[in-house]
């Protein structure tokens, strides 16, 4: 027998091809969980999402419908009108001319209530009450006729008693500019008793024609 092929089995060292063998186990051993690991740790792929709102099924129908009939109840500026007893055109017409002039009656009486509300709005700044009479004087200031000449005379009294000029005269009593008591048409006219007349558009439309 060759020196070559001898093997000797004194030693604890295992052949070469067992660590070979060994070494590689061991790293198989460990990477397979690392592996493993990494796999279960691996984020899924993300799933699309599906917009269901472009999609109208039944139920999608029905909400929008009752949204818009909810709308419908919650709106109150919408005019309701009664077409029960109508059954022909000539009815439905009758109903709605009536509905028509119903509207614009309306409309006069809250144009009515503004303007005359403007008016009550202005005091007289004598009695600081709605103008009674109301009489607009040469400086451009509006009283109550009586309100306006009891001022002026009682300024005529006072100039009068304390001496002062020929012709005493009384002042206004907001700008104190001198006035008489002349109310009557002419040069020496200082007050001018108005005549108020509430007209809406359409009657200043109608005057306008006239002419």
């Amino acid at each position: 027998m060759n020196s070559d092929s001898v093997v000797d089995l004194t030693t604890s060292s295992p052949p070469p091809f067992a660590d070979q063998n060994s070494s590689s186990m061991y790293v198989f051993r460990a990477r397979s969980p690392r592996s493993f690991a990494v796999m279960e740790g691996c984020p899924s792929p993300k799933r699309r999402r599906v917009d269901t709102s472009s999609v109208a099924g039944p139920s999608a129908h029905q909400t929008r419908h009752h949204n818009q009939v909810s709308s419908l109840d919650n709106d109150t500026d919408i005019e309701s009108i009664d077409l029960t007893e109508v059954n022909d055109k000539v009815s439905l017409a009758k109903v709605l001319s009536k509905q028509r002039e119903d509207a614009v009656k309306a409309q006069n009486t809250v144009v009515g209530a503004v303007g005359r509300s403007t008016l009550i709005a202005y005091k007289c700044p004598v009695c600081m009450d709605t103008c009674v009479d109301a009489t607009s004087t040469i400086c451009g200031h509006l009283f109550c006729h009586k309100c306006i000449t009891d001022t002026l005379r009682f300024g005529e009294e006072r100039s009068a008693h304390d001496g002062h000029g020929k012709a005493p005269r009384g002042r206004c009593p907001v700008c104190r500019q001198t006035l008489s008591r002349v109310d009557t048409y002419g040069p020496k006219r200082n007050l001018v008793p108005l005549q108020l007349n509430l007209l809406t558009r359409k009657d200043l439309k109608s005057d306008s024609g006239t002419f």
